[in-house]
Parts: structure tokens; C-alpha cells; sequence
């Protein structure tokens, strides 16, 4: 396993998942890879609530939300020039090409496919904050 970096206990982590044993297994990958601030969001909604009221600086989100998909969210993060650079690593059991296509438009690329482990979360996470840097 890729051993976490020094300052990854420091980031502000949001886990947006529908499935609260989904959100518990993220949670458990992140703490394993060294994050520490880590909250939670159920729903699409409170995501957005928590992203403009919080100090977010990585979201790990499910595509299928119950109120709306990840694609609402990135649009509604994405207009607003404080939120637009946080980065965004999305997770699906079954992304269709439409939101796979809709999120490119919006800037984000990095997948995870579930079921996935903590190696590739770790690569997805690195990926977004070198993307992000540059």
C-alpha cells in the first residue's frame, strides 16, 4: 500500500454516498490511508450545504445520490469561484458514458469503479491534487 502523505491527516475530507455502509467503508479506506477530517453528507443536498458552508479540500462522491446525481453537484460547485477548485474523485458501480462525458465538461476525470480498495483510492486522490496543483 502507498504509504499516506505526511499531510493528508491535515485535509478536510467530504464522503458523499446515499448507502451509509458505503460511506462507513470510505471512511475506513481514508482513516487506513491517513485522513483524519473526515464528514459525511447523505444526500446530494446536504453536500452541496456542507461544501459552501464547510472547508472542504477533497470530496469523494457517488454518482447516484438519492435526491440528484454527482453531476448536479459538480455544476453547482463548479459556478462558484471559491468552490471550483476542490477536488472531486467520483465513485460508481455503473457510470453511464452521459455522466462520465457531463463530469469531463466539469473538469473532473479521476474514477473509481466499485468495487475498488485503498491502493486505487490513494492513486485517484494523488491524481486530483497534482491536477489540481497545475
Amino acid at each position: 500500500m502507498t504509504k499516506p502523505a505526511e499531510s493528508s491527516s491535515s485535509i478536510n475530507v467530504l464522503i458523499v454516498d446515499d448507502v451509509y455502509a458505503t460511506r462507513r467503508i470510505l471512511k475506513r479506506l481514508l482513516k487506513k490511508l491517513g485522513y483524519s477530517k473526515l464528514d459525511e453528507a447523505p444526500s446530494g443536498g446536504e453536500a452541496i450545504e456542507k461544501i459552501k458552508n464547510g472547508k472542504y479540500e477533497l470530496v469523494v462522491c457517488d454518482f447516484n445520490l438519492g435526491d440528484m446525481d454527482a453531476v448536479q453537484i459538480l455544476r453547482e460547485v463548479k459556478s462558484d469561484d471559491k468552490l471550483k477548485t476542490i477536488p472531486f474523485v467520483m465513485i460508481s458501480s455503473d457510470p453511464s458514458m452521459e455522466q462520465i462525458h457531463e463530469s469531463r465538461e466539469l473538469g473532473i476525470c479521476h474514477y473509481l469503479l466499485k468495487p475498488f480498495d485503498s491502493v486505487r483510492l490513494q492513486e485517484k486522490i494523488e491524481i486530483a491534487f497534482q491536477e489540481q496543483a497545475s
